[in-house]
């Protein structure tokens, strides 16, 4: 497996990963409806610290897997 496909691989990934943090954001709300306070906003769940975590390490994940994506050499 070369680099090309690694990046790939990780792009994938940590979209998939985006979009399952994105659809959980409702069930978060939802949880917190139950007490009573939950935000308006998706944006404003970026103030909790695990939230703000989950999105800065999947788009670490996607910037380093798209920089091998394009670096990388296909074999042929």
């Amino acid at each position: 497996m070369n680099r090309k496909q690694i990046g790939q691989i990780g792009m994938i990934v940590s979209a998939l990963i985006l979009s399952l943090e994105i659809f959980s954001l409702k069930i978060l709300q939802s949880l917190d409806k139950i007490t009573g306070e939950w935000e308006t906003s998706a944006w404003s769940y970026l103030t909790y610290p695990t939230s703000l975590l989950a999105l800065l390490l999947v788009l670490i994940v996607f910037v380093v897997s798209l920089v091998l994506y394009l670096n990388g050499k296909e074999n042929l």
